[in-house]
């Protein structure tokens, strides 16, 4: 009834008006109407004014989630409205970050200001729980709470503090909601702020994560230690094919494994994953649990499971030289990278080896020492990389885009402190597993497809269409063209975008790369950091007598790249920019100070020059020019 009266009211109505419309003769019905219409106006829906109801939205009242800033304000998202709704510090009341609140707007949008509105009240909360800092002042405790967003501070009762003391990490149970403060009581100490990993399980409980299972939960999986020879049934035995594992070092759940042989020319690939479903059934403790978690949480220092320990790096690991009961997708691949034949099916294997990306890269590139170890195997290695780039040539012929980019990877010691922040290596092993899980994962959507059975597919959605705009304007004004329109364009044509500005002098560009533009005293500056810092390239677009001469002229910019990842001691005055993900490029004509541009802009700097392409024309010679585009498509970061 509520969708049916949302639709019926469009303007005010009387109870008695809404009985009419609604054919309601017997009193059951109307007490169901005024139950509904009671219900509507609790959740913000309608508005009672002079015994009429009216749409809540037609008198500026919405419903929306409440998101506030750390100086303070916040904004209303809602479904009803394009945009969010602004809301003043003072007009929060006692609503907190990520509550879903009624909002009443207090002034409309206008030329250059957003709608503006005031919380009426708040409909629920989304925190319950905080993790913060104790500590005392007078009588009372007090909880700071981590996140800044959480401005106000929760007094403790003496006899609610658990004991807490003076810098105790604390997870506190909200009690009561003030404008001002709110009352909570202790529910958990976790330790001292300065205790060891103590960073970590802030964040942990921050986000509501659970490090450790019921005990219900442990109990259904105490008994799953081994395969059972009944368990076998119906499955498929491939215990005596050649199945490995390859994953990172430090990996202890080793969920798939592949095995390849050859049919005549063709390649027979079996990809094997752990088939959890056989301990995992439906409707158990075990099952909820998993549910309620999701997935499993990979942080710098541990992993929290979404099932026990027991089942994901037990059982349900496919660890070397034991039975595993799988899951298995086997395909037979032509020498041009096409499915020709496929299986699905139940499983047990025995996995022969347990290998490491970094020993598969060793012996990929011809490490004597790693091919002496593993010499049994070292043609399936080979035999799988020239599987995996014939995949990989066959997806880029279907238009596939590479939008490969550094990923970091944080070294911590025995205590939890991180020491080093390094580039993880993604080399032919890293890429070989991706190509083989790809293909299975198609190969099994493919299939049901086929079977019209309901399924859930895996689906990377059309790119956004302003910020393809912004991408054809940019390559555009650099003189670069994209196939296509910002409403329709394969992918294909960005393939060979990417692929026109891959290289430069002979190297592959590196991601995230980001265009500094600075003149006079500040180039500089830039220059002899540029100089001292091994991490920073220049653009190799002029001899370096020309380069030197373009770095002395003042009214000119002088350019270089750098890598975000890897520069420890940038300026400081320009590690403001840094912390922007969407690059902006830097352009004046009689700049004298780059650290005076870069605060002119809150999300980058300012360009003054209107034509660039005369600009770096006056620069580099045309040929120079098409060889320094590439790296302003980094810059753009358009359709990521």
């Amino acid at each position: 009834m509520k969708d049916q009266l949302l639709s019926v009211i469009q303007k005010p109505t009387t109870i008695e008006e809404l009985k009419s419309i609604l054919a309601i003769t017997d009193a059951s019905n109307f007490k169901l109407l005024v139950k509904t219409l009671n219900e509507l106006e609790d959740k913000g829906h309608l508005i009672i004014k002079d015994d009429y109801y009216d749409l809540a939205t037609n008198h500026g009242i919405y419903v929306g989630e409440l998101s506030i800033n750390k100086k303070g304000f916040g904004f209303v998202d809602t479904e009803s409205l394009d945009s969010d709704i602004f809301v003043p510090k003072h007009e929060i009341s006692n609503a907190m970050h990520r509550d879903i609140v009624i909002v009443q707007s207090t002034r409309p949008k206008g030329e250059g200001f957003k709608q503006e509105g005031r919380v009426l009240r708040v409909l629920s909360r989304s925190n319950k729980f905080l993790i913060g800092t104790y500590y005392d002042y007078k009588d009372r405790g007090y909880v700071t709470p981590d996140d800044a967003i959480f401005a106000k501070k929760i007094k403790i009762r003496k006899e609610d503090s658990l004991g807490a003391v003076e810098n105790h990490k604390v997870r506190v149970e909200i009690l009561d909601y003030f404008e001002e403060s709110v009352k909570g009581q202790v529910v958990e100490i976790l330790g001292h702020k300065n205790d060891p990993g103590m960073d970590i399980l802030s964040i942990v409980y921050k986000h509501n994560f659970r490090p450790d299972f019921p005990k219900d939960v442990l109990d259904e999986v105490k008994d799953f230690n081994d395969v059972k020879e009944n368990e076998l049934e119906n499955r498929v035995d491939l215990r005596d094919k050649l199945f490995i594992t390859i994953d990172g070092a430090d990996a202890k759940d080793l969920d798939d494994a592949v095995c390849l042989e050859k049919s005549g020319d063709n390649f027979v690939l079996s990809v094997s994953i752990a088939d959890v479903s056989n301990y995992v059934k439906e409707g158990t403790s075990l099952d909820k649990e998993a549910l309620k978690r999701s997935t499993s949480v990979y942080l710098v220092d541990r992993v929290i499971p979404m099932i026990p320990r027991k089942l994901s790096n037990g059982i349900c690991s496919l660890n070397p030289n034991v039975d595993r009961l799988t899951l298995t997708c086997e395909m037979e691949i032509d020498k041009h990278g096409t499915v020709i034949n496929h299986d699905i099916y139940q499983s047990v294997i025995n996995s022969k080896y347990r290998m490491t990306y970094t020993e598969v890269n060793d012996v990929l590139k011809g490490n004597i020492e790693a091919q002496t170890k593993y010499a049994q195997i070292v043609s399936l290695f080979f035999d799988m990389n020239r599987l995996a780039k014939i995949l990989n040539s066959r997806r880029e012929r279907r238009g596939s885009i590479n939008f490969e980019t550094n990923e970091p990877k944080i070294i911590v010691d025995e205590t939890g402190f991180p020491t080093d922040i390094i580039v993880r290596d993604r080399e032919d092993s890293e890429k070989l597993i991706e190509e083989f899980m790809l293909v299975a994962n198609e190969t099994i959507a493919e299939h049901f497809h086929w079977l019209d059975y309901p399924f859930i597919y895996r689906t990377h959605d059309e790119p956004n269409e302003e910020k393809l705009r912004n991408l054809y304007k940019l390559t555009g004004m650099l003189g670069l063209k994209i196939k296509g329109t910002a409403n329709s364009v394969h992918p294909s044509a960005l393939q060979d975008l990417l692929k026109s500005i891959e290289y430069l002098d002979g190297e592959t560009s590196p991601n995230y790369y980001f265009l500094v533009i600075g003149s006079g005293t500040e180039a500089y500056k830039v220059a002899d950091f540029a100089q001292k810092n091994q991490n920073v390239t220049y653009l190799s677009l002029l001899p370096k007598d020309e380069f030197d001469k373009l770095v002395g002229i003042s009214d000119f910019w002088f350019i270089f790249l750098y890598n975000r990842f890897t520069i420890p001691n940038f300026p400081s005055r320009l590690l403001t920019y840094m912390e922007y993900s969407i690059p902006v490029i830097v352009m004046a004509n009689n700049a004298t100070d780059l650290g005076d541009i870069v605060e002119e802009g809150n999300f980058g700097f300012k360009c003054n020059i209107k034509d660039t392409k005369i600009l770096y024309k006056k620069l580099f010679s045309v040929s120079h020019w098409e060889q320094f585009l590439f790296s302003l498509l980094f810059l753009a970061n358009c359709i990521s």
